[in-house]
């Protein structure tokens, strides 16, 4: 059974000709044009999430589909009392079943296609005829039009302000009594442009006089453009018309239903091209991206310690103390020499005795008075002015992270790598400034 349907499935979608026929026998039929002028007027109760188009509820239609399901659902949703198991992928139907079993003798005629038969019905509407399931459609649209929600919102609009006409259509034009004209459709559904024509012939099912005085009406209806090409060409084929009827008629859609078709047509075109546009740059950056590979960044490390501050700290010390070296001993060898010119003009007056600390100058050696002289000092004292500056360094970097976490109002522990390298530039000018001032 399944192989068969699955063959089935295959066959109806791999034979145009026969998709292509049970459309246009569904097209042919006034129901069509009823359900789709029902989805049109009452989009706004029905949910703006229900977007299908005319061509899509046909192709479900002829071959039942997610979206022809979607639409059932909908529906089913807003007559009472609602089953709870609709959200089931193929419950629906068995709730339709028993909707339709109540309400058929009062929206439709004929014979139930549809019966509740302990879920053999799924299969049944499966193998349905497309023109039955357009027949259990249209009445499913009848039953819903006649719920509590559909009035109030026909009288409330009215009162808005609304016409009667945008509920019961108006023809376009037509002879007055066997072929009329009819537009209906939005920028969801779509627009389409319908003909009507009355046939009358002898009833022949009565039998003596009765069978002419009674003639038998037989309704044809035709789409005549779904398209602006097909609303042109049916403008022009009426206004060449030698019939007066066409004519006005050709005039009418020109003048007011064609200016819509043409925005609508213009806004599709649009989005259309916007789509091959966004398509066409997808391709070129997968075309793009499969010729060259990106390179992979390098990503240092999250590091919440302070070694790579301490480290940039430690080299600015050093460099300090080699340039505050430098610049001690020069000071040292000007202060020397100011201090040998000050005292070799006061010893020029004093007498002939000498003090304690005459006898020592004169003790000191001339090598030594020599390197007074050029600024010279011995090892120790060089590294115990070198050891009190780094002692002094070490104590301002100290007072350099608790300034960083007050100034941050955060824990010292939260003050990161980035923070204290960024007042790098700061420390340096005050390393500059104390070694001016140990100096």
């Amino acid at each position: 059974m399944i192989d068969d349907e699955k063959a089935k499935d295959v066959a109806v979608l791999n034979d145009v000709p026969y998709y292509e026929s049970e459309v246009d026998k569904i097209r042919g039929r006034w129901e069509l044009a009823s359900i789709l002028n029902f989805l049109s007027i009452f989009e706004p109760v029905l949910g703006v999430d229900l977007k299908l188009t005319a061509e899509e509820i046909e192709s479900g239609l002829v071959k039942p589909d997610k979206s022809l399901a979607h639409l059932h659902v909908k529906l089913l949703k807003g007559i009472p009392p609602v089953s709870k198991k609709l959200k089931a992928s193929d419950a629906w139907v068995t709730a339709l079943c028993k909707t339709l079993d109540t309400w058929w003798p009062w929206v439709a005629e004929g014979e139930l296609p549809l019966k509740a038969a302990k879920g053999e019905e799924i299969s049944v509407y499966q193998e349905l005829d497309p023109t039955n399931r357009l027949l259990i459609l249209k009445a499913l649209c009848e039953i819903r039009a006649e719920q509590d929600d559909i009035a109030s919102y026909v009288n409330t609009s009215l009162k808005d302000g609304t016409g009667i006409s945008y509920f019961r259509k108006d023809k376009v034009g037509g002879d007055g009594t066997a072929t009329s004209y009819w537009y209906d459709g939005n920028s969801a559904i779509g627009h389409r442009l319908y003909k009507e024509v009355n046939m009358t012939r002898a009833n022949n099912r009565m039998k003596g006089k009765a069978s002419k005085n009674l003639p038998a009406t037989c309704l044809q209806w035709e789409i005549l453009a779904t398209n602006l090409k097909g609303f042109q060409k049916v403008v022009n084929e009426l206004s060449s018309s030698k019939v007066v009827a066409d004519v006005a008629a050709g005039k009418t859609i020109e003048t007011d239903v064609l200016p819509i078709i043409q925005k609508f047509q213009k806004k599709k075109d649009r989005a259309l091209k916007q789509k091959e546009r966004q398509e066409e740059l997808l391709n070129s950056f997968r075309s793009y991206s499969a010729g060259i590979t990106r390179s992979c960044r390098s990503r240092r490390p999250i590091n919440y310690t302070y070694d790579d501050y301490d480290r940039a700290i430690d080299e600015a010390i050093k460099i300090t103390k080699k340039r505050n070296t430098i610049e001690e001993q020069n000071n040292d060898r000007k202060h020397v020499k100011q201090g040998i010119a000050s005292n070799g003009g006061s010893n020029m007056g004093m007498n002939s005795k000498e003090s304690p600390g005459e006898k020592d100058d004169s003790d000191m050696s001339a090598e030594s008075k020599g390197n007074i002289e050029k600024g010279n000092f011995s090892d120790s004292e060089e590294s115990d002015k070198l050891e009190e500056a780094g002692v002094d360094l070490v104590n301002l970097v100290k007072k350099m992270k608790l300034l960083v976490a007050r100034t941050l109002h955060v824990s010292l522990v939260h003050v990161g790598v980035q923070d204290l390298l960024e007042l790098q530039a700061i420390l340096l000018w005050k390393l500059e400034t104390l070694a001016q001032r140990t100096g």
